[in-house]
């Protein structure tokens, strides 16, 4: 758990708030424009970290790993 501005931020905190940014980017602005390629970046890190989330949960681990790598 990390501490910013004296809040506890969870790894589920931090997936919420890269699936809120995906949501915001595919959101077209009054020019219709839309931001493909970073939406698309922070969804898969919202998934990334929602599917750690997972892992952890099911596993007797107490942290989630600080690697890329999900077998």
């Amino acid at each position: 758990m990390k501490v910013l501005r004296n809040q506890i931020i969870t790894q589920l905190d931090i997936a919420d708030d890269f699936y809120e940014a995906y949501e915001r980017c595919f959101k077209a602005d009054e020019n219709n424009h839309i931001v493909a390629i970073p939406a698309f970046v922070c969804g898969l890190f919202a998934a990334e970290l929602y599917f750690k989330l997972l892992i952890c949960n099911n596993s007797k681990r107490n942290k989630v790993n600080q690697i890329h790598d999900l077998y």
